[in-house]
């Protein structure tokens, strides 16, 4: 996967390891050498990457990857993550955590590309396969990581292709979703709007949780074609408040990851409009975390 040239590091301290085990590194020294990299080399494309987790000014110190070679030292979380999926995109190979550090060494599963789990078909069926994951708590809890090149763009040129889904509830014997009650989901999404203009990111969480209650609404609940299309339409807007709220807070990773549920929810709600807003707010993103060409397609896009 592409990774933004601008990142830093956020739960590691510099110099401490999660685990010293004593003896070389010898797969992280071939893995460097296949890739040509010197340590010093991999510690600034460390920092470049988890930059773009969160944009604050901490970097592991150039000489640190030494101490992961000569001594077995594996850094806290998410660095090992970071260096498998580094190495991973510089050798071209398909890289496990195993691969790189010693078995046995302690591991996060908490972070993953701001486009996980997004391979999913541009119907009616990907969008709720795509909802069920964002239910699942351990999901909640991970740090998503900024993507960047075509593992970004190309889901702005997969929506401009793809044809508008017939959208159908899913269940058939739960209670139906009643006109007062789709005015009020509307409503919400309408003031979580002005929440943002006023407040900024600071009615984050409430936000978050009124996509979570629309997103159990599209799931479990019965509805027609023109019902689920309105429903669609503010969950994707409460995407699009999420995610400017996440990029205002420097989640940049984050934000990706709600602009693009947003974007496939407006797709499916029919609403180019606000799918076109919500991939303009992709490029202002690109361009102000330096991604200049990621920002002139997702522009084109729009």
């Amino acid at each position: 996967m592409a990774l933004s040239p601008r990142c830093t590091f956020i739960t590691a301290i510099a110099n401490e390891s999660s685990g010293r085990f004593g003896v070389p590194n010898e797969k992280l020294k071939d893995l460097l050498e296949e890739a040509g990299w010197r340590p010093e080399s991999l510690a600034r494309r460390v920092n470049a990457a988890i930059f773009a987790i969160r944009r604050e000014n901490r970097q592991i110190h150039l000489k640190t990857p030494y101490r992961w070679l000569n001594r077995g030292e594996v850094p806290h979380a998410p660095v090992p993550e970071v260096v498998v999926r580094l190495l991973a995109e510089a050798t071209g190979r398909d890289l496990t955590f195993d691969q790189v550090w010693p078995r046995g060494a302690s591991r996060s599963s908490l972070l993953l590309p701001a486009d996980h789990g997004l391979d999913l078909p541009w119907d009616a069926s990907g969008l709720l396969r795509l909802l069920e994951e964002w239910s699942h708590p351990m999901l909640t809890r991970r740090t998503f990581m900024v993507v960047s090149g075509t593992t970004l763009t190309r889901h702005a040129w997969q929506w401009s292709q793809a044809p508008v889904p017939a959208l159908a509830s899913a269940a058939r014997e739960a209670d139906r979703v009643t006109a007062p009650m789709l005015e009020l989901v509307e409503d919400i999404a309408s003031r979580c709007r002005r929440l943002d203009e006023r407040h900024g990111a600071a009615g984050a969480a409430f936000v978050a949780d009124q996509f979570a209650c629309v997103s159990r609404l599209l799931r479990r609940s019965r509805y027609d074609a023109r019902t689920g299309r309105r429903l669609t339409s503010a969950l994707a807007q409460l995407a699009q408040t999420s995610g400017f709220m996440a990029f205002d807070s420097a989640r940049d990773g984050e934000a990706q990851r709600w602009y693009l549920t947003g974007l496939r929810a407006a797709h499916a709600a029919g609403d180019r409009a606000l799918a076109a807003s919500i991939l303009g707010l992709m490029s202002n993103q690109a361009t102000e975390i330096g991604e200049t060409a990621d920002a002139l397609q997702l522009a084109t896009a729009a």
